[in-house]
Parts: C-alpha cells; structure tokens; sequence
C-alpha cells in the first residue's frame, strides 16, 4: 500500500509535457538575410508591430500573426495569382520535424497561401503559407531566389 501511494504521489506531483511538434520542416535550404532587399521578420506578439516605420515597413497579417517587410525603397505587391502550384512544391518538401516523437509519418495540408512580388518583376519572390497536420495550423514563410525556393520562416512548434 505504501509502494503504491508513494508512486501514485510521484506519478502525479511530475510535469508532464510534450509539445505539439506536429509542425513540419521544410528540405529547402535555409537563407538568413534580406531577400530582394526586403528582411522579413516573423512577429509573435502585436505589440511588437506597432513602432512602424511607414516609409519602409509594412505589416502584412496572415494566419494568427503578423509578418514585418522592411526595405529602404519599396513595397511588397501582393500577387493575384494560381497557387497550386505553390502549394504542389510546398506538400513535396514538407517533412516530420525532427521533435516529432511518433513514428508514422505525417501527411500535410496547405490551407492558405500568399504571394507577393519584392523585386518588382511580378513574379513571387515570397510565399506565406498556413500548414496543416491535423487540428493546430503552423504559418512559414519560404523566398524563391533566383528560382530556387529557401526556407525563411519555418513552420512553428509550440
């Protein structure tokens, strides 16, 4: 009885916890640095975003956070363009994060995807995307440089 009640004290005076580390890597290469002389900057509170500098920043709003462009002589234009082709590549480069602690592999969904034009070319240079492996939904960002794609924002793990 004793055995049981000092396990039982143990068992439940531990703290458990395991992250949701549902969110995906990407296998692109990493590139950390402006891009197309735009430095991107993923904002993980709102507070952070109210120091603008409107001249050169600009907050762009997707999924549950806010994303700061800053550039000394332009704007970035978002693109109206098909995605499905954006989200093919991305779905092909999606892997399990290494803080993964199943064994099955995860199969993602890429639920929303923006474009936007930074080198005035009208062609993407930055996509933001929302991903998906089940319930949580995890916002990243990948730059297309010189047509090869690199991860910028990876997916978050909470």
């Amino acid at each position: 009885m004793k055995a049981t009640v000092v396990f039982l004290v143990l068992l439940l005076s531990s703290d458990h916890a395991i992250a949701d580390c549902s969110a995906p890597d990407l296998a692109f290469e990493r590139h950390n640095g402006k891009i197309s002389g735009f430095k991107i900057i993923k904002l993980w509170d709102e507070s952070e975003g109210r120091n603008l500098d409107k001249n050169h920043d600009t907050l762009i709003k997707f999924g549950d956070y806010d994303f700061l462009l800053s550039a000394e002589d332009r704007k970035p234009v978002k693109l109206n363009i098909d995605t499905t082709h954006i989200s093919q590549k991305l779905l092909a480069n999606f892997r399990n994060s290494p803080d993964y602690l199943n064994s099955e592999k995860l199969t993602f969904r890429v639920s929303d995807i923006e474009a936007y034009d930074l080198s005035g070319d009208s062609k993407e240079n930055l996509v933001l995307f929302n991903v998906s492996s089940g319930a949580n939904v995890y916002s990243g960002a990948v730059g297309i440089i010189d047509g090869t794609w690199k991860t910028l924002i990876d997916p978050t793990c909470y």
